[in-house]
């Protein structure tokens, strides 16, 4: 998979690394930088499809998307759900988003280096 920071002027993998590390992976509190943080590690099509889906003003999204996630987040309360998927490419990662925005990385999907690259920008993991 493509990562998102490769264009002549990006940072390198361990300095974005090292910034996505730091950021809290919450859809509520920081809802840009957690779609930054999935981006990296599923690549640039899955990123650009979400920001699609998010921005369209038709009220058809597809399910297990971002959008979808914060759907469920306005939502929650009345329905008591206690978490959200969100697939990554081709539903080879999954991320549960949290009723408190929280994104945690289900380590049972996880498909070659992507748990490694969640771990090492800091993801809390479902461990399997």
């Amino acid at each position: 998979m493509e990562d998102i920071n490769q264009n002549d002027n990006a940072e390198s993998a361990s300095d974005t690394e090292q910034r996505l590390f730091s950021l809290p992976k919450n859809l509520i509190s920081n809802p840009e930088q957690a779609l930054e943080a999935m981006g990296y590690i599923e690549g640039k099509g899955w990123l650009e499809r979400q920001k699609e889906i998010i921005a369209n003003p038709e009220p058809i999204f597809l399910p297990t998307s971002i959008a979808g996630a914060q759907q469920f987040l306005t939502k929650q309360q009345e329905k008591g759900d206690n978490s959200y998927c969100v697939y990554g490419v081709g539903g080879g990662h999954r991320y549960f988003v949290m009723p408190d925005g929280e994104i945690i990385f289900d380590a049972y999907y996880a498909q070659g280096e992507g748990i490694n690259k969640a771990r090492r920008i800091g993801f809390k993991i479902r461990e399997k």
